[in-house]
């Protein structure tokens, strides 16, 4: 079994992938910038164990980071459990599509992952949208190349500048079908939910007219929320993130880089 983890901002994300691709399990925890090598390898081991699978089945592994002051802790970690150092996301490693940026390595691991996961189940050109504690929104052409991105604050970010007013410091968000509220709860319930699905809906279209795509892929965290508030058409995927990882694992170790 390979071991995909993912480290972002709030969350860090695992999985483990069978011989044949097939998902064997997937969990997440809250990322902690302070943990420790033995402290992420306990964590990680625990999470495999709740998930019914035996830390001692994965035999390798993949790191994507965001973090970096945690990369080199969890890369140990991994080490730890699989008895190798992991494949780590960044300079140099095959993607599965071209960049076209003068400086790759500022696009994020994570949306790297994002994007190979799309690629290996649907034909571009497409357009991927990622809800997490941003909206990343990425466009992919007909040569699978990487043509850019719009980023802007998702649910949890918008939140929490929210919270940074007074009248709005004890709220917290429910998706909801209303587009508007009578109450300061209800409103923001409203804004949030219908507008960061409006903002992901018109970059979309935007990004789908530059590349010619009709493909339009929504993942990451209550994406389907969001996608049923739009009239994209979007077609939900989830675990592109850790599937992804996967996709690329395989892509790097048939040449042998790691």
């Amino acid at each position: 079994m390979i071991l995909a983890v993912c480290i972002q901002n709030s969350i860090t994300t695992l999985a483990g992938y069978s011989d044949d691709g097939s998902r064997v399990f997937s969990a997440s925890t809250a990322t902690d910038p302070r943990a420790t090598s033995d402290r992420l390898a306990v964590d990680y081991s625990q999470l495999m164990m709740l998930c019914g699978v035996k830390p001692t089945d994965a035999s390798g592994g993949i790191l994507a980071s965001v973090v970096p002051a945690m990369t080199d802790a969890a890369s140990d970690a991994m080490k730890r459990i699989t008895g190798r150092r992991p494949m780590t996301v960044g300079p140099g490693t095959r993607t599965g599509f071209a960049i076209e940026s003068s400086n790759p390595s500022e696009l994020g691991a994570d949306i790297v992952a994002v994007i190979a996961g799309a690629l290996a189940k649907f034909e571009p050109p497409l357009v991927v949208a990622y809800f997490c504690d941003m909206l990343v929104v990425a466009a992919v052409d007909d040569k699978r190349r990487f043509r850019g991105c719009a980023i802007m604050p998702g649910v949890k970010t918008s939140l929490e500048a929210l919270k940074g007013a007074a009248l709005f410091s004890s709220l917290g968000f429910n998706f909801t079908d209303a587009p508007m509220g009578l109450t300061t709860k209800d409103a923001v319930n409203s804004g949030l939910s219908y507008g960061i699905a409006g903002a992901a809906e018109a970059l979309a279209r935007r990004m789908c007219d530059e590349v010619g795509a009709d493909n339009v892929v929504v993942t990451g965290e209550q994406a389907g929320e969001f996608a049923s508030r739009s009239t994209l058409g979007a077609v939900e995927a989830e675990g592109l993130l850790c599937d992804g990882l996967y996709a690329i694992y395989v892509k790097n170790a048939q040449t042998g880089r790691r």
